[in-house]
């Protein structure tokens, strides 16, 4: 059987070139291009038996580098370039087509992380809960992740999509968000 899985492309070392991460069963992978093929950087096991939670990225220590958010069945988690958890909150989920958006949706000039639980055989949790860093603040962010195909270039602040004549610009990632300055 397929497995459902949703990537994300991001920066993750810092470097001029774009990783690709995402889940498989149990196991959330980062993957950086190398030439024309793909050199695995690191993994890390997670409770995910479907394996279709996706990762995003966010810039948690506005040092250029995007950090990997991923949900599991039973924490949120935020690794570092390494691959190293930076940030565990607890959660109750059976893991589907879940993913984390970052906004700063409380207007307190600082990233959140806006995670949707679903449980639904014992009733342990179910819908949209809200998490911030109670120690270091996280840098700000824009108040908007407007859909599960989150490109930060296409959206405007007010939820417009946004014009660039001549075509397209570069994709610099994809389900990804960069710490915005205030």
């Amino acid at each position: 059987s397929h497995i459902p899985t949703h990537p994300v492309l991001l920066n993750v070392d810092g470097g001029n070139d774009i990783e690709i991460a995402f889940g498989a069963t149990n196991v959330m992978l980062v993957y950086k291009f190398t030439g024309n093929a793909l050199q695995e950087m690191w993994r890390v096991g997670v409770s995910d038996q479907t394996g279709a939670s996706g990762p995003i990225g966010f810039d948690f220590e506005d040092d250029g580098m995007q950090s990997v958010v991923y949900n599991d069945e039973g924490h949120v988690y935020v690794y570092d370039d390494r691959g190293n958890v930076i940030y565990d909150a607890s959660r109750a989920s059976v893991t589907l087509a879940e993913t984390t958006a970052v906004a700063d949706i409380n207007n307190d000039g600082h990233a959140n992380l806006v995670i949707g639980s679903n449980e639904p055989f014992i009733g342990l949790a179910d819908g949209l809960d809200m998490l911030s860093n109670a120690g270091t603040s996280w840098p700000h962010a824009r108040s908007i992740w407007n859909q599960h195909p989150y490109v930060e270039g296409l959206v405007g602040e007010l939820g417009t999509l946004l014009f660039h004549p001549g075509g397209m610009p570069p994709l610099r990632g994809f389900r990804t968000a960069t710490a915005q300055c205030r």
